[in-house]
């Protein structure tokens, strides 16, 4: 039997303007969960924010200029990035506070 272990991320969060349905954060959102490194992404349009998990050893300098790239692209702006360690999760319940951003499936 083999036993995974978790190895933490980088958790990015992303303020994003320009989003005003629901429609606009799926589109960031795909945008976000297609570039490399990402392992999940959630976006959320009223807030305009947007937290993605990477995976490690992604860089995330490297991943924001990959991301206001992107987000450009789909028609929004990136207003700032700020890059956090992804926290353990406890036992018994996910890292993020049951958000999902942190790779489980709250």
């Amino acid at each position: 039997m083999e036993i995974m272990t978790h190895v933490p991320g980088t958790v990015v969060e992303l303020a994003v303007s320009g989003m005003t349905c629901d429609g606009c954060s799926s589109s960031v959102e795909k945008a976000l969960t297609g570039l490399a490194g990402v392992k999940s992404a959630s976006v959320d349009h009223a807030t305009g924010r947007a937290v993605v998990l990477l995976e490690a050893g992604t860089s995330a300098e490297d991943f924001a200029f990959d991301a206001d790239a992107a987000i450009h692209d789909e028609g929004y702006t990136l207003e700032g990035a700020q890059a956090r360690p992804e926290r353990a999760p406890k036992s018994g319940g996910g890292g993020c506070g049951g958000g999902g951003a942190c790779g489980c499936s709250h």
